[in-house]
């Protein structure tokens, strides 16, 4: 299966700026990877992430930001860093972020 991020939030303005600073985290950290946007409210609601966007689903896991708030760039690094390029390299190094992490 494919690595990919998925944003998931209901709010036009906050998407376009998350999306940005997500692309712009992976251009400084040299990762290419698809990132799709999922904004229908069901869909939202199934995955039991209303009161918690905008989120960030990669591999399956969900990780939320601030509630309301736009993911800044630095905030996606340190995640993009810890779930996909720490874990590639093993490290058993505790990494701490803002983003809470919830069952997917």
């Amino acid at each position: 299966m494919e690595t990919k991020i998925v944003i998931w939030d209901s709010n036009p303005e906050r998407i376009a700026a998350c999306y940005n600073n997500i692309s712009l985290a992976m251009k400084e950290l040299r990762l290419k990877l698809p990132v799709e946007i999922m904004s229908e409210p069901p869909l939202i609601s199934r995955a039991g992430l209303t009161g918690r966007l905008p989120s960030l689903e990669i591999n399956g896991n969900y990780w939320t930001w601030k509630t309301g708030e736009i993911i800044t760039k630095e905030a996606a690094c340190s995640l993009l860093r810890h779930v996909l390029l720490d874990n590639v390299k093993k490290t058993a190094a505790h990494h701490s972020f803002s983003l809470k992490q919830f069952p997917g």
